[in-house]
């Protein structure tokens, strides 16, 4: 009688319920570690300052003032457009997001 109940686990329909059992695991798996929030690695916070008509800056702060990194002529090495800036006021100071993965 144990025999019996053992060979029916061992028919290939286990063995294919097996199967299917483990691709949708994996692909639950997939699914949630697409759905995680991913932090970006880069937790330095960029900004543009517009100082005067037409001149744009490039900077970080710190806790002991800024860092100037470049101006407008020099914004498409790092992936910004000098023109997106265009309705910044004199003095205005704004966020932007550098993408530095590459």
């Amino acid at each position: 009688m144990i025999m019996e109940i053992l060979n029916n686990f061992a028919s290939i329909y286990c063995y294919i319920s097996f199967v299917i059992g483990a691709v949708l695991m994996l692909v639950a798996l997939a699914i949630a570690a697409m759905g995680k929030d991913n932090e970006p690695r880069n937790k330095v916070r960029f900004f543009v300052e517009r100082e005067v008509p037409k001149n744009y800056f490039l900077f970080i702060r710190h806790k002991d003032g800024m860092w100037y990194i470049c101006s407008d002529y020099h914004f498409k090495l790092f992936g910004l457009n000098p023109d997106d800036f265009a309705d910044m006021k004199i003095g205005e100071i704004r966020e932007v997001y550098l993408d530095l993965e590459d």
